[in-house]
């Protein structure tokens, strides 16, 4: 029995490596393909209590953004009432082991779901299945404007929120037949179309580092100009291009700048005093 049969992929890693580059379904895909929803970024290690911070976040901004449209946010399945955090200092075992186990519950009928990314620091909050208003991209906003309102960071772990309303497989060829779904209605193509400054912004995690100006290329190809025309400094639209590992997630915001790259703790950040001052005076 000394001759076993040869393990495929060796050091190579072969069965892996096929693995990561071929599309993938179900928990796999590291954004699944066709859902929209949230990726968020925030403190490496603290991806599950950063989701049990952000869901009611995202779940309340879409319910007051339905309201003020005229909807009704109880049609949608109501999740049960978030669970208690455990009060610090306390020592009955019992309760605290209680606590978890609603938490873990409650995490199971939350309408919008987590998705386990595969990536430290990330996480993706899934939105419902049906298309309607509000998408992620309204939500994002909503949640950004009032950091910078009120100056309140609801959320120790978190840094960036950033919308996807489109995904594929990560590689150049997937995201050229993707582009032209993305940015059709956001670039028409007609030369009478007013003209929108753009800018593509991409960041990749965990994912093979691929030529950045191919990547950006696919989707800028897609877009005609004139009309509309780049503008890395002061764009009225930029697209969000964002690998990570095997999968690409896209969408297209405005205010991309003006709400400090929708990163919440530099939204909710408080001048120093002064600061503004100087600053003008200085100019």
């Amino acid at each position: 029995m000394g001759g076993g049969e040869k393990r495929s992929g060796g050091q190579g890693g072969g069965a892996s490596k096929k693995a990561r580059y071929l599309p993938q379904k179900g928990n796999g895909q590291c954004i699944p393909l066709g859902k929209i929803g949230i990726l968020v970024t925030c403190d490496n290690g603290w991806e599950d209590r950063t989701s049990d911070e952000m869901c009611p976040v995202v779940e309340e901004h879409y319910d007051k953004l339905v309201k003020a449209k005229g909807g009704d946010a109880a049609a949608a399945a109501a999740p049960a009432a978030p669970a208690a955090a455990p009060e610090e200092g306390s020592k009955d075992i019992a309760s605290l082991i209680a606590q978890e186990v609603a938490v873990i519950k409650d995490r199971k009928n939350r309408r919008f779901q987590t998705h386990n990314m595969g990536v430290k620091g990330c996480l993706f909050i899934m939105f419902p299945e049906e298309p309607v208003y509000p998408g992620p991209i309204d939500v994002v906003l909503s949640i950004c404007e009032e950091a910078a309102a009120t100056k309140t960071l609801r959320g120790r772990h978190v840094n960036r929120i950033l919308p996807i309303t489109h995904t594929c497989f990560a590689s150049v060829d997937e995201m050229k037949v993707l582009a032209p779904k993305l940015l059709g209605d956001q670039f028409p193509a007609e030369e009478s179309a007013a003209a929108v400054e753009f800018a593509v912004e991409y960041e990749h995690r965990s994912s093979d580092k691929f030529d950045r100006l191919q990547v950006i290329n696919a989707f800028v190809d897609a877009i005609k100009t004139p009309p509309h025309k780049v503008n890395l400094k002061t764009p009225s639209l930029t697209i969000l291009v964002q690998l990570a590992r095997n999968s690409c997630a896209c969408a297209v915001v405005p205010k991309y700048r003006e709400l400090h790259k929708f990163n919440l703790r530099k939204c909710a950040e408080v001048p120093e005093e002064g600061a503004e001052g100087a600053a003008g005076a200085a100019g």
